[in-house]
């Protein structure tokens, strides 16, 4: 199969210019010493770009060493490119190298399929089971794609597979129905998020959090409240430079929620998706709002952040379970003591920290100011943390450099 046969249309052929070029110039006209030096730079960039695919095609250099290759020659700053110029013969470029890919994999596909005796003409019969091929690679809930020769999983070899059904039928209606949801909307993902998206009622919510919820996941409030007060899109966590895809680590949200109200924001958005979602939930997320507001207005101030924890520490549960509702607040009792009571693990840190840090200063207090006794402090007496004493006799008339003692040493 040649790699012509295979191109998309708009895709450049070999001796083809992936480079955007420039209108004709009138030729009355005559090209300028610049014009002449920048279209010879980028004949060579061409020349260049369409070498490191061959060398590519022919194994001779990796995929991500042709794309870092290819991108340095069309980033040089005496081609006079412009960025969109520039992507547009990257993606061309890729391109090619992904239609090389396929190229390869329909005919590993076809060595595959001939000797089990299928269908008569290789290539032919391999490209009409392509769309079984293409279906045992349905994303993961991870969003990651398993190997093509990866087969159909058998669930029923599991350990735990003996016991989700009779542990399934005693559980309540909402789970059942969340349990059902769940294995439809895993079995792909992608797909699942993309028809979602594009539904007309779909609620505004921050992309990188459907897949948590869709994933019956804790959704992340400092996300979400970060992502109400932001002016642009939502980047996604992963680029796909042809077949090759690209994952960066989740950035930090710029606003964390501190108070009542920041959490009460974010919630609604978080539980209208996923009410969406999962619309039978509906009234046990609203329930748990009331929940936890009622909690914000008996705590005192200064105790809220326990209250934010334990929220946190709350969804993660319920996100790690799939037998616990929101409102099964028995079973989160350890979870209360522990973030919210006096004798709770966390709240008696925090309490022990503080302590100590005041211990800490107290004792600072105490030492003598060794900035004063050599001249240096910038600060009163009064406003200082340490002492103005000497530091050899303790006293408070002369600083060490003046102190007799210190100069006359011990007796």
């Amino acid at each position: 199969m040649s790699d012509a046969g295979a191109k998309p249309p708009n895709i450049p052929r070999e001796g083809e210019h992936a480079i955007p070029r420039n209108p004709s110039p009138n030729p009355k006209e005559h090209n300028t010493p610049e014009q002449d030096t920048k279209r010879t730079v980028q004949s060579n960039i061409i020349r260049a770009c369409a070498s490191m695919v061959k060398e590519y095609q022919r194994d001779e250099i990796s995929k991500p060493v042709a794309v870092s290759r290819i991108g340095t020659q069309l980033s040089r700053g005496d081609a006079g490119l412009s960025v969109m110029q520039a992507n547009t013969a990257l993606m061309a470029y890729l391109d090619m190298l992904a239609n090389h890919d396929r190229e390869q994999e329909q005919r590993e596909r076809g060595t595959r399929e001939a000797p089990k005796g299928g269908e008569p003409g290789g290539e032919q019969g391999s490209d009409r089971n392509q769309g079984t091929i293409e279906k045992s690679r349905a994303e993961s809930p991870t969003g990651d794609e398993p190997s093509a020769k990866r087969s159909k999983l058998d669930t029923n070899s599991f350990p735990w597979s003996q016991f989700d059904e009779e542990l399934s039928v005693g559980l309540v209606l909402e789970l059942q129905e969340s349990l059902k949801l769940l294995q439809i909307y895993t079995a792909d993902i992608k797909g699942t998020k993309l028809h979602l998206v594009n539904s007309v009622g779909v609620p505004e919510f921050l992309d990188s959090e459907w897949n948590n919820i869709l994933l019956s996941r804790a959704v992340n409030l400092d996300r979400v409240f970060t992502g109400h007060y932001a002016t642009s899109a939502d980047k996604p966590q992963s680029e796909s430079v042809g077949e090759l895809e690209i994952r960066f680590k989740p950035a930090s949200p710029a606003k964390c929620i501190t108070a009542s109200g920041g959490w009460v924001l974010s919630w609604n958005k978080a539980s209208a998706a996923t009410a969406y979602a999962f619309p039978h939930h509906r009234t046990k997320l609203a329930a748990y709002g009331d929940y936890i507001v009622s909690l914000f207005g008996v705590l005192a101030v200064p105790l809220h952040h326990c209250l934010l924890e334990f929220d946190r520490a709350v969804r993660k549960c319920i996100g790690s379970c799939r037998d616990l509702l929101l409102t099964d607040c028995i079973r989160f009792a350890d979870l209360k003591i522990q973030f919210l009571d006096s004798t709770g693990a966390n709240v008696y840190n925090t309490q022990e920290n503080r302590a100590g840090g005041a211990r800490s200063g107290a004792h600072r207090q105490k030492e003598a100011c060794k900035h004063w006794n050599t001249g240096n402090c910038p600060s009163l007496a009064s406003e200082c943390q340490y002492k103005h004493i000497c530091s050899s006799c303790s006293t408070g008339s002369h600083t060490k450099l003046q102190c007799t003692k210190a100069q006359n040493g011990p007796a």
